[in-house]
């Protein structure tokens, strides 16, 4: 008879399989589940609406610093007209061929306003609908 190691024997420990197996599972249920954020360059503060339109399908994003600077898609672009070539393949990239090519434009509050006009006057060189994202009014209303 072959003489018995000490680790032949497993009465005294316990089985690790189903446990690592709940680790595993659960593991994967956190990762399927997590929320990840669009991390932004410049940092925007969007101007309160009073009833805000929720859109759902976003496609293309631009964003327009207090200072002047634009960010396409989490890139940041140094002109008006680069914005313009920016968007185009973006759009090409995004869109795959179909006809509507949506933009949301999230300007700072303290953003110069001719600015933001020239930017959307250029946008919709590009695109066919242009939104403008701000945030939900905190507290009560507002009235002049």
């Amino acid at each position: 008879m072959a003489k018995k190691s000490a680790y032949d024997d497993d009465e005294g420990r316990p089985n690790l399989t189903p446990m690592i197996d709940c680790v595993f599972l659960l593991l994967i249920f956190f990762m399927v589940t997590a929320v990840f954020t669009q991390t932004q360059k410049l940092r925007i503060e969007l101007p309160e609406a009073m009833n805000p339109d929720v859109i759902e399908k976003k496609q293309l994003q631009v964003a327009l610093s207090g200072d002047g600077q634009f960010e396409v898609n989490g890139r940041v672009v140094a002109s008006l007209d680069a914005l313009v070539a920016r968007l185009d393949s973006e759009r090409n990239r995004v869109a795959r061929g179909q006809a509507e090519v949506e933009v949301i434009l999230r300007a700072d509050g303290q953003a110069d306003y001719e600015q933001v006009l020239r930017a959307m006057k250029r946008i919709n060189e590009v695109a066919t609908r242009v939104s403008i994202a701000s945030d939900k009014v905190r507290g009560e209303a507002k009235t002049p």
